[in-house]
Parts: structure tokens; C-alpha cells; sequence
């Protein structure tokens, strides 16, 4: 199954996979709803991203139980640049919105969930 393949699953075919392509698939459908909500901090639509944001944050606790800890994902750093430079603000919350994904796809629900807290601000 190709990463294309788990982003046209409907929800129920999604819901159907275990292991690490339940992780893949629900790391793919993070990534489209939070590129959503960067389009809407973009624009300075900065309810409309909260309220995607908080979408998300209330559905970790009904996914967490479906998903399979997995290998230790490696995040990046969302203030500063490995090197230590400040990140513009865009660009600290396209970091985050990468980190969720990873976190997602490791299974790691805190993680996840800890990174859209630097999202929701």
C-alpha cells in the first residue's frame, strides 16, 4: 500500500488497518487537516486555526488506543534552527505541524499532542 493509497482511504477502510499503516494513514490525514489550519494562520484566520487545532486535540484521546508505538521519532527543534537561529513564526508552526505527523506516525500520542499545543497558540 503506497502512501497515496492511505490518504484516499475513506474513514472506515482507514479505520480497518493496524500496526504501522494505521499510524501512516492517521499521520496522513493530520497532515492535510493541519496544512488547513497553517492556511488559516497564514491568512491571519487565527480562529478558524484554533478551532481546526482544538479538532484535533479532542480527537487524540479516541485515536490514541488505535495507534501502535513504533520506533522513536526524531523531532526537530520548533523555536530555534538546529544551529541555534531564531525561527520566523510561520515557520515555527510548520515545524510543529511536521513534528505532529511524526509523532502520529510513532504512535506517540503526547508527543502529538504536546506539539499542537505550540500550534493552538
Amino acid at each position: 500500500m503506497t502512501e497515496a493509497d492511505l490518504m484516499e482511504k475513506p474513514a472506515r477502510q482507514r479505520h480497518a488497518l493496524t500496526g504501522q499503516l494505521r499510524n501512516d494513514a492517521e499521520a496522513q490525514r493530520f497532515r492535510s487537516v493541519l496544512d488547513s489550519a497553517l492556511t488559516h494562520h497564514r491568512f491571519s484566520r487565527n480562529a478558524e486555526a484554533r478551532r481546526v487545532v482544538n479538532s484535533l486535540l479532542e480527537g487524540l484521546d479516541t485515536l490514541a488506543p488505535h495507534l501502535t508505538e513504533g520506533v522513536a521519532a526524531h523531532y526537530a527543534p520548533v523555536h530555534t534552527t538546529l544551529e541555534g537561529t531564531a525561527r520566523a513564526p510561520a515557520d515555527a508552526l510548520r515545524v510543529a505541524s511536521d513534528n505532529v505527523r511524526r509523532a502520529i506516525g510513532a504512535g506517540d500520542v503526547e508527543g502529538a499532542r504536546g506539539y499542537l499545543r505550540v500550534l493552538h497558540t
